[in-house]
């Protein structure tokens, strides 16, 4: 699980890019908590290897921040 800060009062939202290698982790889904809690993306480990998850966040069309996180799994 990965949770980052998203307030709807803003307009803006967090986006998982498409292209993590989708043999290593299984994206499950996004909930949303609240303007305090932010969005908690799920995810499943499938398999022993490395992605890296890069998040955008956006506002309509613009670009307002990106996270990238280096996803490692070594045991299954």
């Amino acid at each position: 699980m990965i949770n980052l800060q998203e307030d709807h009062r803003t307009g803006a939202n967090w986006q998982l890019q498409g292209d993590y290698n989708a043999s290593v982790v299984q994206r499950v889904n996004e909930v949303w908590h609240g303007n305090e809690k932010g969005i908690y993306f799920n995810l499943r480990a499938l398999a022993v290897g490395q992605t890296t998850l890069v998040f955008i966040k956006r506002k309509y069309t613009d670009t307002l921040d990106n996270k990238a996180f280096i996803i490692k799994i070594t045991k299954f």
